[in-house]
C-alpha cells in the first residue's frame, strides 16, 4: 500500500528569532540555535499532525553568523552522518525534508558551525501504517567540489 500523507500546515511549530510566534505558543526560545547544542522540537499533537510515522517539515536557516550545517532527523533515531542543510554567512536558507519522528512524536536538530536562528513550519505527515515509513540513509550521491 502507498504511504499516504495528510496536510498539516503549513503551520510554524519551532522560531528561534525573538518576539517570533509559532502555531500553538511553543517552540519560542527567543535565542539564536547553538552550534553542538541538540534541539529537540515537539511535533505530534500540533497543527493536527496525530501519531505518525513520518513528518514533512520546511526547515530555515536564518541570519547565520557564519558558515555551517544542519542535521534534522528523528531524535531516537542516530544522527544521520550527512547535514540536511548546508548554510552561508547572512544567507538564509530554506530546505523541506521528511525525517521520522521518534516514539514521542519529535525530531531533532543539531547545528554545526556558525550560531543561526532556526525556523521549522510543518507542512504535512503520515499516519502509522503497517510496515511504517523507512526513510532512507542520508548520504551523498555527487560532490562537484574540487
Amino acid at each position: 500500500a502507498a504511504q499516504e500523507f495528510r496536510m498539516a500546515g503549513p503551520a510554524r511549530l519551532f522560531d528561534s528569532r525573538p518576539g517570533a510566534a509559532t502555531i500553538d505558543g511553543l517552540g519560542r526560545p527567543a535565542a539564536a540555535v547553538t552550534a553542538g547544542v541538540q534541539v529537540s522540537v515537539p511535533v505530534t499533537g500540533r497543527a493536527g499532525v496525530g501519531l505518525g510515522d513520518a513528518v514533512v517539515l520546511d526547515v530555515v536557516a536564518v541570519a547565520p553568523a557564519g558558515e555551517g550545517a544542519m542535521t534534522v532527523w528523528a531524535c531516537s533515531a542516530t544522527r544521520p552522518a550527512v547535514p540536511t542543510l548546508r548554510y552561508g554567512k547572512g544567507v538564509n536558507q530554506a530546505t523541506l525534508v521528511v525525517p521520522a519522528l521518534a516514539a514521542d512524536g519529535a525530531v531533532c536538530l543539531l547545528t554545526e558551525g556558525a550560531t543561526l536562528h532556526v525556523v521549522v513550519d510543518v507542512m504535512a505527515w503520515s499516519p502509522v501504517a503497517p510496515g511504517g515509513y523507512m526513510p532512507s540513509a542520508a548520504s551523498r550521491l555527487m560532490d562537484t567540489r574540487a
